[in-house]
């Protein structure tokens, strides 16, 4: 991700609720630095875990899943 603006972050915590709802997990993977400060800015992070790799980031939700566990706050930069 190399650009986000209020209206993605709109996009990514409406989806974040969405998938609440359905008591399923969401990961962010592949924010660049830039975007990665501002989505900690926004406090995203602490609802979204952010991962280096799409590869990383659907590892950890498979693992929150399995095991059972809520939302982690890791953050790999790019």
């Amino acid at each position: 991700m190399d650009f986000i603006d209020s209206s993605g972050l709109s996009a990514i915590l409406g989806r974040y609720r969405r998938v609440l709802e359905l008591q399923g997990r969401m990961a962010v993977s592949g924010a660049t630095p830039r975007v990665a400060s501002l989505l900690e800015l926004a406090g995203v992070t602490g609802l979204i875990p952010l991962h280096a790799s799409l590869a990383d980031a659907l590892a950890a939700v498979k693992e929150r899943v399995e095991g059972g566990r809520g939302t982690s706050r890791e953050h790999t930069p790019t």
